[in-house]
């Protein structure tokens, strides 16, 4: 991607870069290869999936991108966080910290619907196990009563 400068110049920018991320309860920064078209947002959902695969420790309360905050620092976080819809092209930084928002309603609300979700599922499979457990037992009172 050719970038124009004010001067009239022109450099290339390259398709994709290297990114670390911290995060605030997890050790060591995660590396990420991202295009620098992407936006904070892109960045963060990044982040996370990277994290998730890698099988990072300390495991995250919450996975879901919109209750992270990312800053340039963990000595920055007095300031205002990285907006959302900014592109990594135009943050001048490719060392990042991520840490989670004071608990809002949404991301509450996103890990309340997780856990329903889970013990629905957990619900529907005890509910399946009782189903086969009562059709084996038919099935074997049929055969020993012959």
């Amino acid at each position: 991607m050719k970038v124009l400068l004010h001067n009239n110049e022109s450099f290339l920018w390259p398709s994709k870069v290297l990114v670390n991320v911290s995060i605030e309860t997890g050790v060591g920064a995660v590396q990420v290869v991202i295009s620098p078209e992407n936006t904070v947002v892109d960045l963060i959902k990044a982040e996370l999936a990277s994290y998730e695969k890698e099988k990072r420790r300390s495991l995250l309360k919450n996975n879901y991108p919109k209750c992270y905050y990312l800053h340039y620092s963990s000595f920055a976080l007095q300031s205002a966080s990285l907006k959302a819809d900014e592109k990594l092209m135009n943050l001048g930084s490719r060392n990042f910290f991520l840490c989670l928002k004071p608990t809002s309603s949404s991301c509450s609300r996103k890990r309340i619907w997780q856990l329903i979700m889970h013990f629905l599922g957990w619900c529907s499979f005890l509910s399946c196990l009782d189903c086969i457990h009562e059709h084996y037992i038919k099935y074997f009172s049929a055969h020993i009563n012959r």
